[in-house]
């Protein structure tokens, strides 16, 4: 399936080193203080807490995920989202706007990846700029 739309599938496992188990976190930064989300997470365990556009992203180990995210939670501070998930060690910036053909290419394959029953869970080292096409 991904080859006819261009796309190349690794073996098993190819690519792991590139990913580490992580807990994310993520929670609006509108109308919240920052510093008390930084100091209850730390607190608790995570191991960062960073900016990420209109959210901060809490990072802890798998091991750590659950406490952080209860010491958040007990603390009335509202999470967007919560997973365990595998984190790239390193981004690849994708200028979608200077790349049309690849960008539909990355679409495609996206869209087969994560519709196929087949197809467990990916991840993608590739960080979206502003001015992205919709995958």
């Amino acid at each position: 399936m991904l080859t006819k739309h261009g796309g190349h599938m690794g073996a098993a496992g190819s690519v792991a080193y590139i990913f580490t188990k992580r807990g994310l976190i993520a929670i609006e930064r509108r109308g919240i203080d920052e510093d008390r989300v930084m100091e209850t997470a730390l607190e608790a365990g995570a191991e960062d807490v960073r900016e990420a556009g209109d959210l901060l992203e809490v990072l802890t180990t798998p091991e750590t995920f659950d406490d952080v995210r209860e010491a958040l939670a007990k603390a009335s501070i509202a999470i967007a989202s919560a997973e365990v998930t595998m984190l790239p060690s390193s981004t690849v910036n994708v200028e979608w706007a200077e790349r049309a053909g690849r960008c539909s290419s990355y679409s495609s394959c996206s869209r087969i990846t994560t519709t196929c029953r087949a197809s467990r869970r990916t991840w993608t080292s590739l960080r979206r700029s502003s001015s992205s096409c919709s995958a």
